[in-house]
């Protein structure tokens, strides 16, 4: 994200205090403390059928900013939609040397796929890189902690080259026998070739959410 932001992780009520005002005043208690350490945008996300959430959200001050949807892989119904057209070297590289994969992203990545949280993440994190000669093409980052693909990117100069099959092939087959599930979050939802693409390979949808932000 361009400005200094925050980002809610989460926000719960029990049950019996909803609706009763107290996420607003929760809100209304935050906001100008983060104002005063200079961040300027507060994110969050919330599931699209939970309505209630949306409405508070929007009651404090909050705007719907993109739809974002969230696919699992049942690794059983994994399809292998087609072979690179490259002869690619894919292989594991160190977290200090992914900042040149960013620009291959044609969105803003949510919070906890930014580049900035993978960065900081504590535990390790597979990255996979696709090459080809001295050229970068493509790269894929699995949480092992929570099954989770994190990113999925192909340089826009050799998409449509097999590159992002080649890349979830490869996890795919390094966690054969290790984990059943995998998840790939927060997928902007008018990515119409990506969602395609992972649907082609097995995934399935399991939710929506929505990003919505607050102008501090």
């Amino acid at each position: 994200y361009e400005k200094p932001s925050a980002f809610d992780i989460m926000t719960g009520l029990i049950k019996e205090y909803r609706g009763k005002g107290i996420a607003s005043e929760m809100f209304n208690f935050i906001k100008p403390r983060l104002k005063a350490i200079g961040i300027e945008y507060f994110y969050l996300e919330v599931l699209q059928e939970n309505k209630p959430a949306i409405r508070a959200y929007k009651k404090t001050g909050f705007e719907i900013v993109r739809s974002l949807d969230c696919f699992t892989l049942s690794l059983k119904n994994y399809l292998l939609t087609e072979q690179p057209r490259l002869p690619i070297v894919i292989k594991k590289i160190e977290k200090d040397n992914i900042d040149k994969f960013q620009l291959f992203s044609e969105w803003q990545p949510s919070w906890e796929n930014s580049f900035t949280a993978m960065k900081r993440v504590p535990d390790d994190i597979d990255f996979y890189s696709a090459e080809y000669s001295i050229n970068k093409l493509g790269l894929i980052a699995y949480y092992p902690c929570l099954n989770w693909i994190m990113a999925l990117l192909v340089n826009p100069e050799y998409r449509n080259m097999g590159i992002q099959s080649a890349l979830l092939n490869h996890l795919v087959k390094q966690l054969e026998g290790k984990v059943e599930m995998v998840k790939l979050l927060n997928i902007q939802s008018d990515d119409d070739k990506l969602i395609t693409f992972l649907k082609q390979s097995g995934f399935e949808l399991l939710t929506g959410q929505y990003e919505m932000k607050y102008k501090l």
